[in-house]
């Protein structure tokens, strides 16, 4: 397999635990994903957490973030597709779609779904591709 093929493949798994962690609420895994001074914006629509827009300068404020927000839940779901990878040397850029579906600690709370897209930048690391830039831009929720 070449160089950039594996690259590929180890820049998806990066996504994939991402999505792990989330779904298992496994904030040790989730902060071991970015680099130390990695950046995380996100953008939800008007209909997934009232809109809001929120940035972060550090993966602490990003998982302190995600662990007050998931309270509500009693599980997820992520799923990422299509992958668009670009890998140049040491740095790469992943596109990854994203369909995530909420299911509420109160049941009778209907399921939420959020779709939208993840564009990455990463750096290969000592051992592993770290996040370095996370931006989420959804594109509707139901």
């Amino acid at each position: 397999m070449s160089t950039e093929a594996s690259c590929k493949l180890d820049i998806m798994e990066v996504m994939s635990r991402y999505a792990l962690a989330s779904d298992n609420k496994n904030y040790d895994l989730l902060r071991s994903l970015f680099s130390d001074d990695a950046t995380i914006s996100m953008q939800f629509d008007s209909d997934f957490l009232g809109g809001q827009g929120v940035h972060f300068d550090d993966p602490a404020s990003f998982i302190a973030f995600v662990k007050e927000t998931a309270t509500v839940y009693r599980a997820s779901q992520h799923l990422l597709g299509n992958p668009l990878i670009d890998v140049d040397g040491e740095v790469a850029s992943i596109r990854v779609n994203l369909i995530g579906t909420a299911f509420y600690q109160d049941t009778s709370t209907p399921d939420t779904t959020l779709y939208g897209f993840y564009e990455v930048a990463l750096a290969k690391m000592p051992g592993s591709w770290k996040i370095q830039k996370l931006t989420f831009t959804s594109i509707g929720s139901k």
